[in-house]
């Protein structure tokens, strides 16, 4: 049996070559790398900028998708429980690297045009991870449910995703602020997400999540992941 599947090998390759630009672009194109790697601080003050931010965006990024196939391959209840509210707590994260487009601009010595297939690569990338790991928690959980709340399911679950996006990029909450400051975080998404704005804002980001979803099919048609350890065939028992 297959574990990982085309478009998580798509995923994987996605990714090395986005951080294979990016280390590219220090080296290159800044010289960007300092004598000590652990001086952070050289990172940012390089001529062109580091645009190191993205190393930790992608990592946030990452971790919903583990924490689904997790999630995937354990059969004990309290760690399903776990680390389906793990995913669902960090699933903004992947989408979340679109919005770093808004730090794309022209940066000398940069040739601009690299810096647009760098943005372009992360956020893709990202887009990707959070669609395959909604795909995964869609196909070993929602599935089993009846259409109507498999439905709701699915859309609560995008919707909360676009609120996660909004949340981290315009009002700079972290996925963990949940649980190191949960009042404020909630009292000021509240204020804050009932505009006609941000409610547009939040959904436009949940139909670009839900649109890569429905892109997971093209990119995986050999459905090999399968649920383990499963005496009888369940519904979602295979990944698309």
């Amino acid at each position: 049996m297959k574990i990982y599947s085309t478009v998580d090998r798509t995923i994987f390759l996605s990714l090395i070559f986005a951080l294979s630009l990016l280390t590219f672009r220090n080296i290159y194109f800044t010289a960007c790398w300092p004598a000590n790697i652990m001086d952070f601080h050289s990172w940012f003050d390089c001529e062109g900028g580091s645009l190191i931010f993205f190393v930790w965006n992608i990592f946030l990024a990452t971790l919903p998708y583990f924490f689904a196939r997790i999630f995937l391959h354990t059969s004990r209840t309290l760690f399903k429980t776990t680390f389906f509210l793990l995913w669902l707590l960090f699933l903004p994260n992947a989408p979340y690297l679109i919005t770093d487009l808004i730090h794309l601009r022209p940066r000398d010595p940069i040739p601009f045009q690299f810096d647009i297939v760098l943005f372009f690569c992360f956020s893709w990338t990202g887009l990707l991870l959070g669609a395959r790991s909604l795909a995964i928690i869609s196909q070993s959980l929602f599935r089993k449910l009846d259409s109507p709340f498999y439905n709701v399911a699915m859309y609560t679950t995008l919707l909360l995703a676009g609120i996660g996006i909004y949340i981290g990029r315009y009002l700079r909450w972290n996925s963990w602020d949940i649980f190191t400051r949960p009042v404020l975080v909630i009292e000021d998404s509240l204020a804050s997400i009932s505009s006609t704005k941000a409610l547009f804002t939040i959904l436009g980001y949940s139909m670009l999540l839900g649109l890569a979803y429905r892109l997971i099919p093209v990119f995986n048609p050999d459905k090999s992941i399968q649920e383990p350890n499963l005496s009888t065939p369940a519904i979602g028992a295979e990944i698309d």
